[in-house]
């Protein structure tokens, strides 16, 4: 029997996995930057083609930003969440 991964620690992996994607990104990635504004990322190879790591940890700072706003939670049906969706 496979021992179950915890669901934080698939999370932790997943966002791992963009980060490092992001930060491997060469010169080439200001170009597809502005094509990323112009198309729909329907797929996992052109998402990926734009997430960088500062795009990343600057919605990771407005995420914290808002829970700090808000009594340090984003949790669904509350004001936290609602502005997170805005």
């Amino acid at each position: 029997m496979r021992p179950r991964v915890p669901r934080p620690a698939l999370a932790v992996t997943a966002a791992a996995a963009l980060l490092i994607t992001g930060s491997l990104a060469t010169k080439d990635a200001a170009a597809a930057s502005s094509s990323c504004d112009a198309r729909t990322n329907n797929n996992t190879a052109k998402l990926l083609e734009c997430v960088t790591l500062e795009g990343v940890r600057e919605h990771q700072a407005a995420f914290q930003e808002i829970a700090d706003d808000n009594n340090g939670t984003r949790v669904s049906g509350s004001p936290g969440y609602d502005e997170s969706v805005d």
